[in-house]
């Protein structure tokens, strides 16, 4: 699943950002999902 949103705001949340936004256009497609996990990206598949 992709979606593209357009940032409605951008706010402190402590040591972080928290973003909300509008969703412009969502697909589906077949691809393994990016993940991110101990500070490294990656794909996982189910097992």
């Amino acid at each position: 699943m992709w979606i593209a949103c357009t940032v409605d705001a951008v706010v402190d949340g402590g040591d972080h950002k928290i973003v909300t936004g509008s969703v412009d256009d969502a697909w589906h497609c077949e691809a393994n999902p990016l993940t991110y996990h101990r500070r490294v990206f990656g794909t996982h598949s189910p097992s």
